[in-house]
């Protein structure tokens, strides 16, 4: 009777612990969105006071750290948030834009040059050919990353990126996940946008 009653103090003590794990992960996990949701909100404020840049379509990275914009000339503007509390942002002009590449765990899914055509993807069909049904015909089971990558004239800096999704599993989300298909449907609305940036006037 003694060992059925320790048996149950210990199962008891167990479910305790096991309680506690689970409500700091879940306290954890609303505190890092109330953090995120914060700093979405300020960058947009940042975003907003830039006097030579009015913007008419953004997006935001998965932790709210990255804002790309684009505006009625074609630039583009990266926001970017430091450990600090400060944002930092940069103007990429449409002149000095060379070409677009959309990638997936450093695979090319599209790439958009300068006469705003899709050349070089690994992928036929570009982002469209992840998304949807299309998913699961597609080579790539996992992904871990998604990555915007934008090439300037810049000598200092050619290469500026931007990451619209980033796993928190070491191995990836699967391709059919609702987090990499809605990741996947705002690369393709950018892929989109980047085409007609590409184009010259």
């Amino acid at each position: 009777m003694l060992g059925v009653y320790a048996l149950y103090l210990f199962k008891k003590d167990n479910m305790i612990y096991i309680g506690l794990f689970f409500g700091v992960i879940i306290l954890f996990v609303i505190i890092q969105q109330t953090m995120r949701s914060k700093r979405g909100k300020k960058m947009e404020d940042y975003l907003s006071n830039i006097s030579d840049f009015t913007p008419v379509k953004s997006i935001k990275d998965g932790t709210s750290s990255e804002l790309l914009a684009i505006n009625e000339q074609r630039d583009f503007l990266i926001v970017r948030a430091y450990l600090n509390g400060d944002f930092k942002h940069e103007i990429i002009k449409n002149k000095d834009l060379v070409e677009v590449t959309i990638e997936t765990d450093s695979k090319t899914i599209s790439k958009a040059n300068m006469t705003g055509a899709i050349a070089g993807a690994v992928i036929a069909g570009g982002v469209g050919a992840l998304i949807g049904s299309q998913a699961g015909k597609s080579q790539i089971e996992r992904v871990k990353n998604i990555d915007l990558k934008l090439t300037t004239t810049s000598i200092e800096e050619p290469i500026k990126s931007f990451q619209i999704f980033s796993s928190i599993d070491n191995k990836g989300d699967k391709i059919d996940s609702f987090a990499v298909q809605e990741s996947l449907k705002k690369a393709q609305e950018w892929e989109a946008i980047f085409k007609v940036a590409l184009k010259k006037d």
